[in-house]
């Protein structure tokens, strides 16, 4: 809850830059019956600055998506400049949907990909 408030201030002038808020939620430790009331009033926080408009809920895709019609030279520049750094760790931090590919072949073959 404070990391929404502080990102919506912080973008609250109209010539702030966009921000990006990733939330992880893994089962080990949200999945805990008492820790489900504070992640369900997290929750509520975030649809209540969406229904107000303050937020735009959207997958990685999604701003990919929207960033290639704003900037498409600086993002394809920026996308290259990153896959030549994680090059090494090979398809699985793969910027674009390849990696999607992979994982459903993967998952269609039953291999574990990771």
């Amino acid at each position: 809850i404070d990391q929404l408030g502080e990102m919506l201030l912080q973008t609250s002038a109209p010539d702030a830059p966009p921000l990006v808020m990733g939330i992880a939620l893994h089962p080990y430790i949200v999945g805990q019956p008492y820790r489900l009331a504070h992640l369900r009033r997290a929750l509520e926080q975030v649809a209540a600055a969406r229904d107000a408009g303050r937020v735009w809920m959207a997958t990685p895709g999604a701003i990919v998506g929207v960033a290639r019609q704003t900037a498409p030279q600086t993002l394809t520049d920026g996308l290259a400049a990153i896959r030549k750094r994680i090059a090494y760790a090979g398809p699985a931090l793969s910027i674009d949907d390849t990696n999607a590919a992979v994982l459903n072949e993967a998952a269609r073959q039953n291999k574990p990909r990771f």
